[in-house]
C-alpha cells in the first residue's frame, strides 16, 4: 500500500498569527483535511499522537528518569498529517520536524509585530494553559481519559525550550525570531511565501498557482472561537468526570456551580475567580 501523499501546504506560522484565517483561505480555495487546533479539539487520538510527538521531539519536556523516544519518522508523522492538504496552527511546533518529513510541500509564513503578537498569546494561550481554570480542568482531563491540556504545555514548553512558564516568557523573544530565522533559512525562495494578513487573495492564489475566488478574504475571530470552544469542552469534560466518578459527583457538581459564578462575574469567563483566590498565572 503507497503511504500517504501528505500534506501540499505547510502553514508554518506560530500560533496567534491569524492562523484561522488562513486556514479557512485554504479550504476556500480547494484545499482538504486542513489541519488546525480549532477543528481537532475533540479528536482525542490526535491528542495521543500530539504527545507522542512532543515527547519524541522536545525530551526536556518528560519526566525525570524517563527515557525519551526515537525521534519520529515520515511514517510517524503521517498517522497525523498523512491525509491533510495543509498543515498549520499546532503544527508550527514541529516546523523543522515537518520540512524534514515533506520535503516537497509549499511553505507559507506570517509574521505579527512581536509586541502584539505575545499580548495575544498571553491573553489566550498561557492563560488557557496555566491560569486557574486550566489547573482546575488539570485535574478533570485525566478522568475522561483526555490530554489536551497537559499535551500543549508540553508542545509549548518543548518549543520555547522552557521548563515551566515564567521560563517560556523568558524564552519567548528570542525563540520567536529565531523560528522565522531558521525556516527562511532552510525553505528555498520558490518554495516559501511570506505572507502579510491583509495582502488578500493575490499573492497566496499566484504562489499556491490557484484561481482567485470571488469572495472576501476570511477575517476568523479566532479568540472568541477559542473561548467558545473552550467553555463546551470544559462543561462537557465536567459532566462526564462527574458520571465517571459517582459518589465524587457532588463535589465536580460544586465546582461546576463555581466554575459557573466565576464564568456568569466576569467577561473574561474566570478571571474574577482566578483574582478572587489570587492564583493568577
Amino acid at each position: 500500500m503507497d503511504p500517504p501523499r501528505g500534506p501540499l501546504i505547510l502553514h508554518l506560522a506560530l500560533i496567534r498569527t491569524g492562523t484561522a484565517s488562513m486556514a479557512k483561505a485554504y479550504e476556500i480555495l480547494g484545499y482538504k483535511n486542513v489541519y488546525h487546533g480549532l477543528t481537532m479539539l475533540d479528536r482525542n487520538q490526535d491528542w495521543v499522537l500530539l504527545e507522542k510527538a512532543a515527547d519524541a521531539t522536545y525530551p526536556q519536556v518528560l519526566n525525570p528518569g524517563k527515557k525519551p523516544p526515537p525521534p519520529w519518522t515520515r511514517s510517524d508523522w503521517d498517522q497525523l498529517f498523512g491525509e491533510c492538504d495543509a498543515v498549520t496552527d499546532l503544527g508550527s511546533f514541529f516546523s523543522l520536524q515537518l520540512l524534514e518529513a515533506y520535503p516537497d510541500a509549499k511553505v507559507v509564513l506570517v509574521e505579527r509585530e512581536y509586541d502584539r503578537w505575545w499580548r495575544s498569546v498571553e491573553d489566550v494561550a498561557i492563560y488557557a494553559l496555566w491560569s486557574l481554570p486550566a489547573r482546575i480542568f488539570s485535574y478533570i482531563e485525566p478522568i475522561t481519559g483526555v490530554r489536551s491540556g497537559d499535551t500543549i504545555r508540553k508542545m509549548m514548553l518543548g518549543f520555547f525550550n522552557a521548563r515551566d512558564v515564567h521560563q517560556l516568557r523568558k524564552n519567548a523573544k528570542e525563540r520567536y525570531f529565531g523560528h522565522y530565522r531558521q525556516i527562511r533559512e532552510l525553505v528555498p525562495p520558490e518554495r516559501l511565501l511570506e505572507y502579510r494578513l491583509g495582502d488578500g487573495w493575490g499573492p497566496l492564489c499566484q504562489f499556491l498557482d490557484r484561481e482567485e475566488p470571488n469572495v472576501e478574504f476570511p477575517r476568523t475571530n479566532e479568540t472568541k472561537e477559542i473561548r467558545k470552544i473552550a467553555w463546551a469542552r470544559l462543561w462537557k469534560y465536567t459532566g462526564m468526570a462527574a458520571i465517571i466518578v459517582g459518589k465524587y459527583a457532588i463535589g465536580i457538581m460544586i465546582l461546576g456551580a463555581a466554575l459557573w459564578f466565576a464564568r456568569d462575574r466576569s467577561p473574561d469567563g474566570f478571571a474574577f475567580l482566578s483574582k478572587y483566590l489570587n492564583r493568577e498565572p
